[in-house]
């Protein structure tokens, strides 16, 4: 089934990009009303109206049967119980709804263009990065399209959920993707080293170590096939930034160039993250390749 968009009038729709235009443009309203889409999260109009009107008739029903009688009193719990709970969700909505304005307040300041919705389709088209494999009920939200300098910059939010059950999980990043900003440089995938990996390479991929890097070893993880050209591509001023940080999930694929941490972060400080992912791209590239 096809992703769609959806605007706070109800109005669903599939849009489409050109796909020989490079980076994409996924900007899309509403093809009957011109709405924006809203927010995976958030609720159309509709849907407040009638949630708030419900929320209020279980309210009203369950503190009449609380003062009613004692037999009605079980009942009445029932009623306020699910009326609590409409109202966790409607304030869950809100909060969301309040940190898309914020972010879209973010994005006007740094001129770059807002969308509430991103398709994960489309952030597949860009590339097949792992991150995009991970877990299952993928969203990707709240995104920041730009330039700086002469870099095209993709900025948004995006969660997944790993687990089941008691132990299911919900991940929420901040993501940067730079589609053009590793141009020539070898594929490959860095994280974190965790506690588990000692464990797991015995099992998996260990990953490379660099000579001369002892921090770097010691809190990052690179796998890529080409050791050699990686080798070359990790210059000493890179391998320092990487290892003294220790917490950035980077991918390099075709030349394209997918940052993040595994953390979600406040929206002032999404401009922050993305001056830090153009640094990483100018040690990745080198110091005599960057042009901003």
């Amino acid at each position: 089934m096809a992703e769609r968009l959806c605007c706070s009038n109800g109005h669903r729709w599939t849009p489409v990009f050109a796909p020989d235009k490079w980076p994409p443009d996924f900007r899309s309203s509403c093809p009957v009303c011109g709405a924006a889409p809203i927010s995976p999260g958030d609720a159309t109009a509709t849907t407040v109206r009638v949630t708030t009107f419900i929320t209020v008739m279980f309210a009203v029903a369950g503190l009449a049967l609380l003062l009613l009688s004692a037999n009605t009193i079980p009942f009445a719990i029932i009623n306020l119980i699910i009326a609590a709970i409409l109202l966790m969700v409607g304030v869950g909505v809100w909060v969301g709804r309040q940190r898309t304005k914020e972010m879209a307040a973010v994005a006007e300041a740094m001129n770059f263009t807002f969308m509430a919705h991103l398709l994960l389709g489309w952030l597949r088209a860009i590339g097949p990065f792992k991150l995009f494999a991970l877990g299952r009920d993928q969203k990707a939200y709240n995104a920041l399209f730009g330039r700086v300098g002469e870099c095209e910059v993709i900025f948004f939010e995006y969660q997944y959920t790993t687990g089941s059950g008691k132990s299911s999980q919900t991940h929420r990043l901040g993501v940067v993707i730079l589609p053009d900003g590793a141009p020539g440089r070898p594929n490959f995938q860095l994280t974190p080293r965790t506690f588990f990996d000692k464990f797991a390479g015995l099992f998996t991929t260990k990953g490379m170590e660099l000579e001369d890097a002892g921090e770097f070893n010691r809190r990052c993880k690179l796998v890529g096939r080409d050791e050699d050209a990686l080798r070359k591509t990790f210059n000493p001023d890179l391998v320092e930034y990487l290892g003294r940080d220790g917490r950035w999930h980077i991918e390099v694929l075709n030349g394209q160039l997918l940052l993040h941490r595994q953390t979600r972060l406040k929206p002032d400080k999404c401009p922050g993250m993305v001056t830090d992912a153009l640094e990483v791209r100018d040690l990745l590239r080198g110091p005599q390749q960057s042009n901003l």
